[in-house]
């Protein structure tokens, strides 16, 4: 009866022990401050077992221009291996202003490894507040593309004027991105084609209330059109993970395009991981250039 006994709970503690080494748990915050009073923060958890992830994410911000705070929640469900990935992500902003949105998408990845190697993190320029991944071998190429289906509802028209009837929009984004890794120095280009359902100007849009755009440490208001974001990163020095990225955004509704320049670094610590950036956001309609700093940290255990 005791060597029942003592080999129940060895079956007992022996199966979480087991469950546990494929169990990682992935999350993050972070604080972005720059002119106009603007203050946004950011946070995600991440949990994976066995190539299956799930993640939360909440982000919010306001702005001397904002109107109020907007608050955007989201969940992704995917799945990941060394070659391929993909995921499905749902989410939305609540009411601000007579404003709110929700949004689906669906993404996927193929990662060319030369040498076979592991692909935990892929190289794009979407994956901020991480360090990517160098691959193994020489080089190694990620492909990966997403389509997001985003509805904007807003109950008020150009220059804040209550409609009638509220205007839904339909805002869809094709995007595509390319990551490379060779020799330790990271490269990766997305661009993203934004395609709307009705005529901005003849329904007087007003700008969205939250566009998150890949490369923008700052949300934005407005409707883009294309926006293109190249980034690099090298893993040359000790400790510290240096990059650069440029990003080019077109918007629809003679909205003035904007370049972003951004610089920064990733220190880690272990199983810490913290990251420093500044950006230089400029617009081509005369306004004044804004400038923008973020802190992060994350933890992977």
């Amino acid at each position: 009866m005791k060597n029942l006994s003592a080999a129940f709970l060895l079956l007992a503690f022996a199966g979480p022990a087991s469950s546990a080494a494929a169990l990682s748990l992935d999350g993050g915050i972070s604080q972005v401050a720059g002119n106009s009073n603007y203050a946004g923060t950011s946070a995600f958890a991440k949990i994976t077992h066995n190539g299956c992830s799930l993640t939360p994410s909440f982000s919010q911000y306001h702005s001397d221009s904002s109107s109020g705070t907007y608050q955007t929640f989201s969940l992704r469900g995917g799945y990941d291996t060394k070659l391929y990935g993909f995921g499905v992500t749902v989410g939305g902003t609540p009411r601000v202003n007579g404003y709110t949105s929700s949004f689906v998408g669906v993404d996927g990845v193929i990662s060319l490894t030369p040498t076979g190697g592991s692909a935990p993190d892929r190289i794009r320029g979407s994956q901020q507040g991480k360090s990517g991944a160098s691959g193994s071998g020489l080089a190694r190429i990620d492909l990966s593309g997403a389509v997001t289906y985003i509805k904007h509802h807003d109950a008020l028209a150009s220059g804040n004027v209550a409609r009638a009837q509220a205007v839904n929009i339909g805002q869809t984004n094709l995007n595509g991105a390319v990551g490379v890794s060779v020799l330790k120095n990271l490269i990766s280009v997305d661009i993203t084609k934004f395609v709307y359902d009705h005529n901005l100007a003849v329904v007087a849009a007003r700008p969205a209330g939250v566009q998150n755009l890949t490369g923008l440490s700052a949300a934005v208001q407005g409707f883009p059109n294309t926006s293109t974001s190249v980034r690099l990163q090298t893993q040359m020095l000790p400790l510290v993970t240096p990059f650069v990225s440029y990003t080019h955004t077109v918007f629809a509704l003679n909205q003035p395009h904007t370049d972003a320049y951004t610089v920064g670094g990733y220190v880690e610590f272990e199983i810490v991981e913290v990251t420093a950036s500044y950006q230089r956001y400029a617009s081509s309609g005369g306004l004044q250039d804004q400038n923008y700093y973020s802190l992060g940290a994350s933890l992977r255990f």
